[in-house]
């Protein structure tokens, strides 16, 4: 028992606040999960202060359970201080600096804010090449942000690139029988649709369709994405009966 061992404020159990933040939020407790981080927060701020990499972490989960609670403005604001405090006591070339520039991102961009949101992915993405490297699972998911951003924007061409590095870097890490793979190919596969190259589109499909249900089982929902990815390139090249099996395989 930590309370018992440290006493109720203390380091250790604002970390286990924090923890528990993290333990609630993914199994739907949100609610639950914003007061532990709130609570992580409040015994932060007082013990360690405002400018600390641990109160910018209380100030991410705050963001986060936000975020997932449809409230876009709120977890703006906590984001952007996780960002302020990060640069300020870790500096720009850090992980965590650039996980804070991915998550004001993705705020940005629910905000309707795009330019902003590429910008910040652009400079996460920056960031985790400099520190981290090209050939690291962060990288390779900063070039699928930042292509997905580039795509919103409508200039597709450059999102076909971002997302071709992606799969490359994943294919190089994790191999060709990856879900992280299959997920860069399903991203290649919009690019390839909407650059209206519909060939490419079904080839690099029909491969995330083979991955996932090699690796995730026919009943994942990734796998039925695919299924009706595969099913409108079909439709695409006129093949409405084939595709007809495709979208019964996915809505099974």
């Amino acid at each position: 028992n930590r309370r018992g061992l440290f006493g109720e404020k203390h380091p250790q159990i604002a970390q286990s606040y924090f923890g528990l933040c993290f333990a609630a939020a993914p199994k739907g407790n949100l609610k639950e999960g914003l007061e532990f981080a709130k609570k992580s927060l409040q015994m932060r701020r007082e013990l360690l202060g405002e400018e600390h990499p641990d109160t910018a972490e209380s100030y991410n989960g705050i963001g986060y359970c936000y975020a997932y609670l449809g409230n876009t403005e709120e977890a703006f604001k906590n984001q952007q201080e996780a960002l302020r405090i990060r640069i300020k006591t870790l500096g720009e070339n850090h992980p965590q600096t650039a996980m804070s520039y991915m998550n004001v991102g993705f705020d940005y961009g629910q905000l309707g804010q795009k330019e902003n949101e590429t910008k910040c992915f652009q400079k996460s993405l920056d960031i985790r090449r400099e520190v981290l490297g090209e050939n690291h699972p962060d990288t390779a998911r900063s070039y699928i942000n930042l292509g997905d951003s580039y795509s919103d924007l409508g200039n597709e061409e450059e999102a076909l690139k971002l997302r071709l590095k992606s799969l490359q870097i994943r294919r190089h890490i994790f191999g060709e029988m990856h879900p992280e793979t299959a997920f860069s190919y399903s991203a290649l596969g919009l690019s390839y649709r909407n650059l209206g190259r519909k060939e490419e589109a079904l080839e690099v499909d029909k491969k995330a369709l083979q991955i996932r249900k090699q690796m995730l089982g026919d009943n994942h929902h990734f796998t039925a994405d695919s299924y009706e990815d595969v099913a409108i390139d079909l439709r695409k090249l006129g093949k409405a009966e084939e595709a007809k099996e495709y979208d019964k395989k996915a809505e099974e």
